[in-house]
Order: structure tokens, then sequence, then C-alpha cells
């Protein structure tokens, strides 16, 4: 149990780390056996094609069309804040937050530098707990759910790529031990990547490099949703959209999406629904073209 305790402390206080709570899991698997969650792919990465999750569409459907695992619909799905407060020291980071964040779709926060979006990020896999109020996922409070499996099938991608093997190859089946080259290798070309990168060191990766191999790991445990922060924030215009299809094909599979970016021609392109924070509070939220702050950017 002291390896557990030591990689769970790990995982809550590092926070830039990209994906970090993954590097857990090749121990914990020889020390304590790890419930499966309800999300196994129809096609396993190991194959070397791509995984789409068990029972979840691969139509984008109206809201009452949709399903996510076990039948329910994408409305009652998904993340919410409730009442949702952060405060450090004397400061409020986040102010009494009331959102959904649905089941199967595409949400971006948008706001300010300090609005409190990258904070909000992280109450959706417990890297942070509100000081007061409540986030639930598929209507469970997220701490009645066990962390390091809401950590499997929630995966953050943070802004500032770090590595944590010395190959890409490795640090791409960090979460994924078992997963054959050859899906490390497709995983590669879905983020824009030529095969013969799985066998770079990592150290010799460029930021924008660095920052696909790190949504390539998020996308070897086959997550329900992936959180990105700022996903595009060292690329190019050719490789921000291929991040922005790699967003869409995972909702268009049954998955969730909840991107932070400055970027708006990226959430435009790929949002369903967007939130605008300020100074730590909600002040709008609606489809892209219904919020006045994308337009004024």
């Amino acid at each position: 149990m002291s390896v557990i305790s030591h990689f769970g402390h790990l995982a809550i206080r590092d926070a830039t780390t990209c994906a970090v709570v993954l590097v857990a899991f090749p121990v914990i698997r020889t020390c304590w056996p790890t419930t499966r969650i309800p999300t196994t792919a129809a096609t396993r990465c190991r194959t070397g094609r791509p995984a789409v999750p068990r029972c979840w569409s691969r139509n984008r459907l109206p809201d009452e069309e949709r399903t996510v695992p076990c039948g329910r619909s994408a409305a009652a799905g998904g993340f919410v804040l409730d009442q949702v407060t952060v405060t450090r020291g004397e400061t409020r980071l986040l102010d009494a937050i009331t959102a959904h964040l649905a089941a199967m779709r595409c949400t971006a926060v948008v706001g300010p530098s300090g609005a409190g979006k990258s904070t909000l990020l992280r109450l959706l896999n417990r890297l942070d707990d509100p000081s007061s109020g409540r986030v639930l996922l598929d209507g469970t409070p997220l701490t009645e759910l066990d962390v390091l499996t809401l950590r499997r099938r929630v995966g953050l991608v943070a802004q500032r790529p770090v590595s944590l093997a010395d190959r890409v190859v490795d640090d791409v089946r960090v979460g994924h031990p078992s997963l054959r080259e050859e899906g490390v290798r497709e995983l590669l070309a879905r983020v824009g990547l030529p095969a013969d990168f799985a066998r770079r060191p990592t150290s010799e990766l460029s930021g924008g490099e660095a920052q696909r191999v790190c949504l390539a790991r998020a996308l070897a445990v086959e997550p329900e949703v992936l959180l990105l922060d700022e996903p595009t924030s060292a690329l190019d215009g050719v490789n921000a959209t291929i991040v922005t299809e790699v967003a869409r094909a995972h909702v268009a599979a049954g998955g969730t999406v909840v991107l932070v970016s400055h970027d708006f021609a990226v959430v435009h392109g790929v949002a369903d629904v967007v939130l605008v924070l300020d100074s730590g509070r909600l002040v709008a939220q609606g489809r892209p073209d219904e919020i006045e702050y994308l337009e004024a950017g």
C-alpha cells in the first residue's frame, strides 16, 4: 500500500506533468488489482487500429438520441459543477460556478489569463478539489469515485508537456505497458507524427512534437473524457488542425472533450458549447456563435 500512497500523492501534487497520474499504473498493477472501467475498446490499440469504445455512438446525434455508457442520455451524463468555489489563501480562483458539461460533446472554456480556466479543468480529474461545492460525473460525486480509476476515465493533457520516458515509444506506453509498437505508431499517426518518431529520444523533441506525444500518451489508455489545456499553444496552423480533428473524432466516437484554449479558431472548429470565465466567475455560456467574447477576440 505504501507504493500506492506514494503515487497517489505524486498525482495530486504535480500539476504541470502531462497525464503524470498514469505513471503509477505499471507499478500498481503488480501489487493491487485495478477494477476495469466499463469503457473497454471494441478494437484495442495493441492491434494497431484506432480504438472505439463499446456502446458509444459513432454519430453526432441530437441530445435526446445520444447515449453514454450504460445507456444514460447525454443530457444526464457528463460533469456537473454545483456551486463550486476554489480558494487559495485570500484568493478566490473560482467563485460559485454552476455548469453542466454534457457527455459526448466538446465544451470549450475560454476567458482572459487568470480567469480560472485551468483550475476548473483540474477539478475534473481531481488534481484539485473544490473548497466548497461539488463536482459530479454521470451523477456521482467525484469524491465517491476511486481516484485512480477516475484518472483512467478522464485523461488530462496539460499545457506544458513533460516526457516520462527516454524514448517516444516508451513514453506513449506509460499508462498502457502492453501496447504493441504497431499501436504506438498508429497513435502517433493520429496526432500527425511519422512512424519513425516511435524510436526518437524524447530529449530531442520540439515543444510542439512533445505536446503531440503527450496527446498520444493520453489516447493510449482510451479515456472516456479528454481534458485539453491549451493543446495547440506550441503548434502551427496545420498541426493545430490535427489536434482539432482528434478532438472531433473523440466526440464522434462517443467520448467527451473539455478544452481550454485562447485559439478562437480551434474553439469555433470543435466546440459544441462554450463557457466564458472572468475573474473566477462564469459570465456567459452557449453555442460558439452566441458568445460575444469570441467575436470580440
